[in-house]
């Protein structure tokens, strides 16, 4: 699911495309089905990423696709961003 909201947040700032979101994501999902993450709350996913090895001074780094096989760090993604991104892959 991380990958899944790292791609939804690369796609809306224009780093990767559509086209290239939708190929990781059948990837994804060729591998099995998914937990489902409907009875997950926003919230508390916001809150649980506060804790992620990737906060670095308080600061959370995000790694975001640049296309298929390419990353870029972001070290300012917004809650708002985060938020569209959790609902786009089924949280709630």
């Amino acid at each position: 699911y991380g990958m899944l909201a790292a791609a939804e947040i690369s796609r809306r700032r224009k780093l990767m495309s559509a086209a290239d979101q939708t190929r990781l994501q059948q990837v994804i999902r060729s591998l099995g089905p998914l937990p489902t993450v409907a009875d997950l709350k926003i919230k508390e996913a916001i809150a649980a990423m506060t804790l992620d090895k990737k906060v670095v001074a308080g600061t959370l780094h995000f790694v975001a696709a640049k296309g298929i096989g390419a990353t870029q760090s972001l070290s300012d993604v917004t809650t708002d961003e985060l938020k569209a991104a959790l609902t786009a892959i089924g949280l709630r």
